[in-house]
């Protein structure tokens, strides 16, 4: 066996591994569930804000989309400085309300959560 073909065989196998692997990951992405899809939003999220501050470990935060801050600035000064596209995760037990801005990767406003709300919340992730 000469070089060429010992070159054309390694070259062969790594295309195959490369094919391999790559054909696995696409399978992992596309046999997901939409719930599994939102889970590892939400995981992803949490460990992107969890970067800029503490929060709270006994329980998994809801999260809301923010779609019109400009209604909800008028409604709540608590959205100000929100922009579209901005996550408000909400820990309901730790009475704790989040704005964070993936965009941005930045928190825009955290605050106490009291009584009833009197606005919609954004819509639902």
């Amino acid at each position: 066996m000469n070089m060429n073909q010992t070159n054309k065989i390694i070259i062969g196998v790594i295309v195959l591994l490369v094919v391999l692997v790559g054909g696995y990951f696409i399978y992992k992405h596309f046999s997901q569930t939409p719930e599994q899809k939102l889970e590892e939003q939400s995981r992803m999220l949490i460990a992107s804000v969890s970067k800029h501050m503490l929060l709270p470990s006994n329980e998994t935060p809801e999260v809301y989309e923010i779609k019109d801050p400009a209604t909800l600035a008028k409604q709540q000064v608590f959205f100000a400085d929100a922009q579209v596209g901005d996550e408000l995760l909400v820990f309901s037990q730790a009475g704790k309300a989040i704005i964070y801005s993936p965009g941005r990767d930045v928190i825009v406003n955290v605050g106490p959560i009291t009584g009833q709300a009197s606005t919609t919340p954004p819509a639902k992730k």
